[in-house]
């Protein structure tokens, strides 16, 4: 009990530090977790997951669990459902050292998602590989919740209707936007 204590201890304190100043507490950290492993013929499970997850907090706040998203909500549904395997072309998973990284072609054209996980928690990445067309040889219609979720995925609005996308002119006191010049 003491000693998942103490690793609860490390953790918080080591979440308290601010993020420029972890980098310099690491090593220190390793050399400790390691002289208490000393004796012993390898690193245990405890001291593993501590090396882990120094990994993934040393340089971010990452959660262990990757957040939904309307990104992701768009590309991984197929016709209106919510099953992620009927989603998936083609799956491939390794071992990469302490990770299990899965790579899966998606239904929706160009897009891959790309999920590593550790002891520590998993990381879901979803790829847009730029250099696929949006319509196939031969076809004529692109995959329109494709450009869609595009489109969600490379906006940065606030709230803010016109923002900053130079689609706005500001005249005397009156706000000119694009709208307005195409009526």
């Amino acid at each position: 009990h003491v000693r998942i204590m103490s690793y609860y201890i490390m953790y918080v304190w080591f979440l308290a530090v601010d993020m420029p100043s972890r980098k310099r507490h690491v090593q220190y950290i390793i050399r400790q977790l390691l002289l208490s492993n000393d004796g012993k013929g390898e690193v245990d499970a405890a001291t593993e997951i501590a090396f882990d997850w120094l990994a993934r907090y040393t340089y971010a706040s990452a959660d262990p669990r990757p957040a939904k998203s309307t990104l992701d909500e768009i590309v991984m549904n197929t016709g209106g459902q919510s099953k992620r395997h009927e989603s998936t072309i083609n799956e491939k998973t390794w071992i990469l050292g302490n990770s299990i990284v899965t790579i899966r072609a998606l239904e929706k054209r160009g897009w891959i998602e790309v999920m590593s996980r550790r002891a520590s928690g998993l990381t879901k990445f979803l790829v847009r590989a730029e250099n696929v067309p949006m319509v196939p040889l031969g076809d004529v219609d692109p995959d329109i919740i494709s450009v869609s979720g595009m489109l969600v995925m490379d906006r940065e609005n606030d709230g803010d209707e016109y923002a900053d996308d130079g689609s706005r002119e500001t005249i005397g006191h009156e706000t000119v936007t694009l709208d307005d010049v195409k009526r």
